[in-house]
């Protein structure tokens, strides 16, 4: 099950908990770096108007699938320093992260929330959301394709 819970630094204090609770080091995205992020998800992926509460929503031309463990499977895309971010309070918090399998350790240890994943050159966005899909844009697409849990 997956709470879609939001609140001032709330997630972010589950992701940092569950980091230190298994020694793993993150590094927070600044707020700068976080609205070029966000900025160039809007603009690779989207529509351009963001008139949705979801950033996903807004997504064009986006390859989904349902999988109740969709976070554990965003966590096996190959992907060496992977940024998880998510809405919490008002905008969008973020951290850098050493692999995909840290980050999957990291949310083991935390309540499930809708998230995303991307790299520094954002050139895919893979979004777990509240619903149990696994929903990808770019370069992740054709990944997700190739699962034995997508259908068309």
């Amino acid at each position: 099950m997956i709470l879609f819970l939001t609140g001032d630094e709330m997630i972010c204090d589950w992701i940092e908990g569950a980091a230190d609770s298994i020694s793993n080091k993150i590094n927070r995205i600044t707020t700068l770096q976080m609205v070029r992020i966000i900025e160039t998800v809007r603009r690779q992926f989207t529509n351009h108007e963001s008139i949705y509460t979801c950033l996903w929503e807004e997504f064009v031309a986006e390859v989904s699938i349902q999988c109740l463990d969709g976070w554990k499977l965003a966590c096996e895309f190959p992907e060496q320093h992977p940024i998880i971010f998510f809405r919490d309070g008002n905008g969008y918090k973020g951290y850098s992260v050493s692999s995909t399998e840290s980050l999957g350790r990291i949310l083991c240890e935390t309540p499930g929330v809708e998230f995303y994943l991307t790299n520094e050159t954002v050139d895919f966005v893979l979004c777990f959301n509240h619903h149990d899909y696994l929903i990808g844009v770019g370069k992740c697409k054709n990944w997700l394709y190739q699962n034995p849990g997508f259908s068309q």
